[in-house]
């Protein structure tokens, strides 16, 4: 139990002890089986937490082997019979004991708990500081995790609460502490207790458990869980164990289409996740229809409707919600994952069914017969995807064009123009492999009219993919060149340094036998293979293959949308790719974070839409034909 414990109540016009009646602790005990003396005792209340401990041993018959219990400097001192006077005169019961209100609530409570230990932690009283308060709070919450942590692994914890004593904030600050503990799975709360004393009627005394008042917070939890994250295992534990006497029955159907809601979310089925969006606006109707506000479990039920009908708008007021809302609507509540998955697998079919791109004759005869017919989209980005004979002959051509470029500049017998500067020699080559696109030969590779290859071309790129890498081949290769030995070499490079040793001289370990002897070695012609092997490769976005297939006449598109084809075909294997590598968790450095990623989604959906939209205007022209 945790607690807040006050000062006893010491009466100085009776000379007693404050004593309060609770009449309803008797509980369950047959009045007729219990002495009039036995009765008295139980009922009798000498101080203010001593009614929840009570409440919790005869009414509840329930055992208590803890007590976490706040305690401020009033409560560990002596129990004064005139506490406000100058000279204090210390409290004295029948037998001339002296007590502290600490030990004056032990003492109350040990005849019915024999094994309990009551741990406290100290309470600055009439404190305004909240830093102080929130220290004395997590010192709590440690404290009863200490006890908790020496509990075999499997144990539960059933904490109650009594909100009785202490200060007026004593139930934000037990509060505080209660939901803390509940992120452990290992704790219950239980019963929610306040004592109420009623002076003009004591025989009204009572002791409330107003735990499911308190459970409303993990209702409105479970509200926000399902808003923010698409969870309902929080409403749904909710409406198990803590639903109101007056229970919702118009809620109960939209409850279950809000868990079943949230299941699809995690899984992102796409069928299910279609079912499961009408399922929750037909019981959104039903609900709305059907409640009942005078009862307490509907009025609460609204509330979780009110937030959705707000936060699902996009996906409540269509008949038919389209792939393009679905996919914004995952980005807008930051299901990143659920946005890639539906944005991978439902473009393609998106722009299939708008007839932005077909299989020609051409392409039919060759493909038709290689994928399965119900997903014909991705079937044809598949296509797009696919390495073309002649897609492999233009790589090769720049694969044998950018090594080319290497040996004619470093086989050089003068290097003066670049041998003090390797940046120099890096941006020579990465110019002349940006140019590489313009050789004549590539466009002969194509094969296609002159005014498609003005519309494609500027997607025909090539980069080199490790650029660091050839910084650093070209840096060690300057100081070689200039007569630095191997061991003269920075130890930052020596990894590089050993790809060169291997590759001029045939083993990693190799020593120059004088300075001229790499210039030598570098001078006389190296092989296209040995090079191939030292510098980095080219990257070829998939734009290339893509670009064989219109060239070759395997895909039909209209020429006045070709380009956006091609840039939300560039950008959808971009987002592709960075989907596998979350969804297969492979070890490579990421290119995006997850706002970048968001972006690139957002922007390629609304670029598929105006595509869309812009295709719809040539009606005149028969799309896809």
């Amino acid at each position: 139990m945790i607690t807040f414990l006050s000062d006893v109540k010491y009466d100085s016009r009776m000379k007693v002890i404050r004593v309060t009646p609770f009449n309803m602790l008797l509980g369950t005990n047959p009045g007729s089986q219990l002495s009039q003396a036995e009765q008295e005792a139980i009922k009798t209340c000498r101080t203010t937490n001593e009614t929840a401990v009570k409440y919790e041993f005869y009414h509840e018959h329930r055992e208590i082997e803890r007590i976490f219990a706040f305690v401020t400097k009033t409560v560990k001192e002596k129990i004064y019979e005139n506490p406000n006077a100058k000279e204090k005169k210390e409290y004295e019961d029948e037998q001339g004991n002296q007590w502290t209100h600490l030990d004056y609530f032990k003492n109350r409570i040990k005849t019915f708990f024999n094994n309990l230990r009551i741990v406290t932690s100290n309470f600055e009283e009439n404190s305004d500081d909240t830093d102080e308060v929130i220290t004395n709070i997590i010192q709590m919450t440690q404290e009863i995790w200490k006890y908790m942590n020496s509990l075999p692994g499997n144990d539960k914890v059933i904490m109650h609460i009594d909100f009785t004593g202490g200060p007026r904030h004593t139930a934000a600050i037990i509060m505080a502490i209660a939901r803390l503990l509940q992120y452990d799975k290992r704790v219950d709360i239980g019963d929610v207790l306040y004592a109420e004393v009623s002076v003009r009627h004591p025989e009204k005394n009572c002791v409330h458990n107003i735990k499911d008042i308190y459970h409303l917070f993990d209702f409105v939890a479970g509200a926000e869980e399902f808003s923010r994250f698409g969870s309902a295992l929080t409403l749904k534990s909710y409406h198990e164990n803590y639903r109101l006497d007056d229970k919702s029955t118009a809620g109960g159907p939209l409850l279950k289409a809000i868990s079943d809601f949230a299941e699809a979310i995690k899984l992102c089925h796409y069928k299910r996740f279609k079912h499961a969006i009408n399922q929750l606006k037909t019981e959104m109707n039903e609900f709305h229809l059907n409640r009942n506000m005078n009862k307490s479990g509907d009025a609460l039920m609204n509330c979780l409707y009110e937030r959705i009908e707000a936060d699902y708008t996009e996906l409540l007021k269509s008949d038919d919600v389209n792939d393009l809302t679905l996919i914004r609507w995952c980005l807008k509540h930051d299901y990143l994952q659920q946005a890639l998955t539906l944005y991978t697998e439902r473009i393609p079919e998106y722009l299939y069914k708008h007839n932005i791109c077909s299989l020609t004759d051409k392409g039919k005869k060759k493909w038709d017969n290689k994928y399965e017919d119900d997903q014909p989209g991705y079937n044809l980005f598949a296509i797009f995807d696919g390495d073309e004979k002649t897609g492999q002959k233009v790589k090769n051509h720049f694969r044998h064009a950018y090594i080319n470029i290497i040996q004619k500049d470093l086989a050089k017998k003068n290097m003066s123009w670049w041998n003090d500067d390797s940046d120099k020699a890096f941006k020579d080559i990465k110019t002349k492999v940006e140019k590489l696109t313009e050789d004549k030969e590539v466009i002969n590779l194509l094969q296609c009219d002159e005014d498609c290859l003005k519309r494609i071309l500027p997607y025909m790129t090539v980069y080199i993919k490790d650029e660091d890498e050839l910084k650093d081949i070209l840096e060690v290769y300057r100081m070689l060149w200039n007569g630095s030995r191997f061991d003269e070499i920075p130890e930052k490079y020596e990894s590089i340094l050993r790809k060169i040793k291997k590759t001029f001289f045939g083993k990693e370990d190799n020593q120059l036998g004088d300075l001229c002897e790499f210039r030598k070695k570098a001078t006389l012609g190296i092989k296209y293979e040995t090079l191939a092997q030292l510098f980095p490769q080219l990257g070829f976005p998939r734009t290339i293959r893509m670009i064989v297939n219109f060239c070759g006449g395997y895909v039909a598109c209209d020429e006045r949308v070709q380009c956006d084809v091609l840039k939300i075909l560039k950008d959808y294997f971009a987002i592709r790719d960075e989907r596998n590598h979350t969804n297969h968790a492979l070890s490579i450095e990421k290119e995006y974070d997850s706002d970048t990623i968001k972006k690139m989604i957002s922007q390629s959906v609304d670029e598929v839409e105006n595509l869309c939209n812009k295709a719809c205007n040539y009606s005149d022209t028969a799309l896809g034909q």
